[in-house]
């Protein structure tokens, strides 16, 4: 998002949903930036089950293979998690 943003334009035609403003993606990105950062904050107590319903996820199946595609909250606490 950040390298979007640099792009420094007015509108925006993200690849699903309406146009968005400039103003738009800055408020998603903080928004991705805070749920980052709480699931930082989370990762070293609680697993990833309990992460997700500490924000409140309902945990319904998804439609599709979450192996292939996983959630937002799966991939930042797999990030977290990973050894190096």
């Amino acid at each position: 998002m950040k390298g979007i943003l640099a792009l420094d334009a007015d509108i925006y035609m993200p690849g699903h949903g309406e146009l968005q403003t400039k103003a738009d993606v800055q408020e998603r990105f903080a928004a991705v930036e805070a749920r980052r950062d709480e699931i930082k904050l989370m990762v070293s107590q609680l697993s990833l089950d309990l992460v997700k319903q500490a924000l409140g996820e309902n945990g319904s199946a998804p439609r599709y293979d979450l192996s292939q595609f996983p959630d937002s909250t799966t991939v930042v606490y797999t990030e977290f998690t990973k050894k190096p």
